[in-house]
Order: C-alpha cells, then sequence, then structure tokens
C-alpha cells in the first residue's frame, strides 16, 4: 500500500470513528464513575413479598406527589408495529428533520438509519428485535438529570431509597413510558445488531441517550424495594442485565458490545446488593440465578468481535477507495493502478491480521502470550482487542461469582447456614455445576467468615502475584493488579 492511500484510509477511519469513541468513553464513565464512590451508608432490610415469581405480570404504582398514581407493568402487550416514516424516504434525501412513528415517538435523524435498518431486519426475520424498543426508548426518556437530580440519584445507587429521595419522584414518573419500552424489549430474548456492510458508516443506538436507562431502572428498584416489593424491584435489575445482554448481540460493533458489557457491569454490581438484603424469597433467589444464566449465554466470544470489526475496517477502506471524492483528491498522485495495487496490498495485510488474531484469540487466555498480541498491530487500525476482552471476560467474571452468591444465599435460606464450600452448592442442587474463572480456569475463591463470606476470582493480570485485599479496575490500567470480588 502507498503512504499516500495508506494515510488517507487512516485518517478517513478515525474520523468516522471519532464519534462513536467519544460516545462510547462517555457512556462508560457515567455508569462506571459510581462504582469507586465510597458507600457510606447501609441498605434498608425491607419486608419480603409474596413468594410470586418474578416473571408473573404485576402492576405496580408509583406515587405522583399530588396524590395521582402511575401503573409501571400493567398494560397489556401488543405487537410492535412497524413505524411509518414521516418525510423520510429509505434510500432517498431525507427531508425533514425528524420522523414520527405510529406511537407517536419522534426519533432525531441520526436514529433513522439505525431504526430503518433494524425493522428491515424484523421483516425479513418475521422476528422482533429488543434493540428496536431500546431505541425507542431512548426517544421517550425525559431530559437529561439536573445536578440535584444527578446527586439524589447517586445518593440512592450507594444508600437506597429513603424519604431524602422524595423530590426524585417527579422525574422518575416522566421515565415510565421508556421503562415498559425497555421491559418489552428485554422480555423479547432476542436481539441482533445491524451487521458491517457499511463500514465506519455503521449507524449505532444514541448512547448518550441510552446511557441513562441502567441508572434510573436501579433507582426505581431501590423505590420499589423501600416499599416491600422485592419481585417488581428485581425485575428492574434483570432488564438492565438484559440490555447488556442484547447489546452484546451478534453483528454489532465492537463500541456497542462495550456499552453492553457496562451495563451488564453496572447491573451485576446493583443485582449483588439486593441479594444480599432480605428484600427476595427464594424462589425470586431461584429465578435471578436463571436469568444470569440466560445473560451469560449472551456473552460475546471476543473471536465475533474481532471477526466483525475487521470486516468493518475492509469495509470502510474499500468504501474510501471507491468513493470518487478520493479519486479527485489523488488527481496527479496515484493511477488508477497504483489504487488498485493499494487495495490489494492492503486486502492481503488485513487478511493477515486477521488470520494472525484469530490464531491468538482462540487460546485460552491463561495460555496466551500476551508479547505476540503486542506486536500484531501494523499498518491497519484496529481496536485494542486485547482491553476489550478483558472487560468481556470481568463481566463473565461478575456472571458466574454472582450465580456463585444468590446460591448460597438460597442455601442460606433454607439451612440457616452458610454453605462450606462451593462443591456443597453443586451436590445440593442449588447449582448446576462449580463454574470456573474465565482468567485462569480454575474454581473461584470462596471463604465462610462468620456471618459472611467472601468471593472473588482473578484479576487480568494472572503473570503476577494475585492481591485478595486489592480490586482490580479499569481505570488503574486494563491490565493492573487486584482481584475481580462479588463478596
Amino acid at each position: 500500500m502507498t503512504n499516500r492511500s495508506q494515510g488517507s484510509f487512516q485518517r478517513s477511519f478515525f474520523r468516522g470513528r471519532g464519534l462513536l469513541v467519544l460516545a462510547l468513553a462517555l457512556g462508560l464513565a457515567v455508569l462506571l464513575l459510581p462504582r469507586y464512590a465510597p458507600n457510606v451508608g447501609s441498605r434498608r432490610s425491607v419486608a419480603q413479598d409474596d413468594d410470586a415469581g418474578v416473571s408473573e405480570a404485576r402492576i405496580t404504582r408509583l406515587e405522583e406527589p399530588s396524590g395521582a398514581r402511575i401503573r409501571a407493568r400493567d398494560r397489556p402487550r401488543s405487537t410492535f408495529q412497524t413505524p411509518v416514516k414521516s418525510g423520510v424516504a429509505t434510500s432517498a434525501t431525507v427531508v425533514q428533520d425528524t420522523s414520527t412513528t405510529d406511537t407517536g415517538t419522534t426519533v432525531p435523524l441520526q436514529q433513522e438509519a439505525y431504526l430503518l435498518a433494524l425493522m428491515a431486519m424484523m421483516e425479513m426475520d418475521g422476528r422482533d428485535n429488543a434493540l428496536i424498543h431500546y431505541a425507542l426508548a431512548a426517544e421517550v426518556a425525559p431530559p437529561h438529570p439536573s445536578s440535584e437530580q444527578v446527586a439524589l440519584i447517586e445518593l440512592v445507587l450507594r444508600e437506597g431509597w429513603d424519604e431524602r429521595a422524595e423530590p426524585l419522584l417527579p422525574y422518575l414518573l416522566a421515565w415510565q413510558d421508556a421503562f415498559e419500552k425497555l421491559h418489552f424489549g428485554a422480555d423479547l430474548n432476542y436481539a441482533r445488531g445491524i451487521g458491517y456492510e457499511m463500514g465506519q458508516n455503521t449507524p449505532g443506538p444514541n448512547y448518550l441517550k441510552i446511557r441513562e436507562a441502567p441508572k434510573m431502572l436501579a433507582v426505581y428498584s431501590r423505590y420499589l424495594e423501600s416499599q416491600g416489593q422485592g419481585g417488581d424491584a428485581l425485575r428492574q435489575l434483570e432488564t438492565i442485565l438484559s440490555m447488556g445482554r442484547d447489546f452484546n448481540s451478534p453483528d454489532n460493533t465492537i463500541v456497542t458490545n462495550l456499552i453492553g458489557t457496562s451495563f451488564e457491569d453496572f447491573g451485576l454490581r446493583q443485582l449483588s446488593e439486593i441479594v444480599s438484603s432480605d428484600a427476595l424469597t427464594p424462589s425470586q433467589l431461584a429465578a435471578a440465578n436463571d436469568h444470569l444464566k440466560n445473560v451469560e449465554l449472551g456473552q460475546p466470544a471476543i473471536q465475533s468481535v474481532i471477526d466483525g470489526e475487521m470486516q468493518t475496517a475492509l469495509n470502510s477502506y474499500r468504501e474510501i477507495m471507491s468513493d470518487p471524492a478520493y479519486a479527485e483528491q489523488s488527481k496527479g498522485g496515484e493511477s488508477a493502478q497504483d489504487v488498485a495495487l493499494s487495495v490489494a496490498e492492503y486486502e492481503k495485510a488485513h487478511q493477515a491480521l486477521w488470520t494472525s488474531l484469530s490464531e491468538q484469540f482462540s487460546t485460552p487466555y491463561w495460555e496466551r502470550d500476551p508479547v505476540v498480541l503486542s506486536t500484531l498491530s501494523g499498518v491497519i487500525p484496529m481496536p485494542n482487542f486485547t482491553a476489550a476482552e478483558v472487560r468481556f471476560l470481568s463481566v463473565t467474571s461478575r456472571l458466574r461469582q454472582q450465580q456463585i452468591d444468590v446460591a448460597a444465599q438460597r442455601y442460606l435460606s433454607d439451612h440457616q447456614a452458610l454453605p462450606r464450600d462451593i462443591e456443597t452448592l453443586v451436590n445440593q442442587s442449588y447449582l448446576p455445576s462449580n463454574p470456573v474463572d474465565p482468567f485462569t480456569g480454575t474454581p473461584f475463591t470462596y471463604k465462610p467468615n462468620g456471618d459472611g463470606y467472601q468471593l472473588f476470582g482473578s484479576g487480568p493480570n494472572i503473570g503476577s502475584p494475585q492481591e485478595p485485599d486489592v480490586d482490580w479496575s479499569p481505570t488503574k490500567g486494563v491490565l493492573s493488579g487486584g482481584v475481580i470480588r462479588t463478596r
């Protein structure tokens, strides 16, 4: 590849990906920053609700300050209708700034291509797609919270709901329509992205708006828990986890995958809190474990992420090289033969890198040579797949630990004592098998300690001695030391 074509491609590629990277950074920051705030209060124990499973439809009411009531989940579900686009042709020039769905949702133009692609897939597959409903939920969600509301949201997430959070009720009320769409999408248990054919121009969801949804679902969960409605509180957290699973579904970009991973991480931390309280009945804990297994099945394999990103890079390069504007810019510098040669050289180098990455990442994490991976980046722009995989595996670790955690709480409820070890949970059918740490391939560490227990797994820096008193954090570096802890 000539220096000229290589430089033009890299500049165009990174310009196209810049907004996605910015959106990812902002989305991750909103979800991950509260994780490191000090936990200065304890959660209040609430009365257990009835022993019905959380899968049953219920009416959950939220009191408006004026005395009016709203309902969170009592509307009958209906088949999703394909929105009728107003003033927009599917393959022609857009002539207005927004379009309106048949449900009255006004959708900004930046969402047009994404929604149209998802709906075209739905028509082809004959199957509804959760990502459609998440996108629509983002558009009916209220504006971003004020600074005062943000402070109260963080307070609730740290300490639970109490009278200090009452000023949040109107804002929580405004989220109810969005919550319904989120729950509807999550219940579909099916999602698929739009693929990579458009290269760097592949549209995605409105990250800047959807990022608020998990936090508000968690706030609503804390409110419901304070009202003694543990099953409905759990329902909100399960939807957060389902959203994460669905944004990690096949044919999504790596940016969308990482947003999904941040949702799962956040939801798991919130779930850990409610599991250790007295809010859930044994049957609800069992339902929570079933949901965790379902979410784990949706975890992305790094190989599929690599395949998607490498295909995106290849399609982007082909698009740039075939663009008439590029040909005009290259006049006098590159002949048609030069351009054809550049394409051939690039595709050859691209295929060689793709093959090398596939070979490395098909090896278990604990058997891999990180030095080889660090030398694979060449003339082809690509994301840091090692960093992405570490984030995926850290959430997989938390998912598996949380299943152990829920099983231990069920055992405690049944026997009024903690299990001696994880094998006890397996032998008595609280777990189907002993989950293994995705970083090491070995069992997690479980240590009963008085009235509680420690539960943790290895961090990604498996080449150094593990420090049980240090929690791994990506803010210290993706490959920094420390363990991944649930308890």
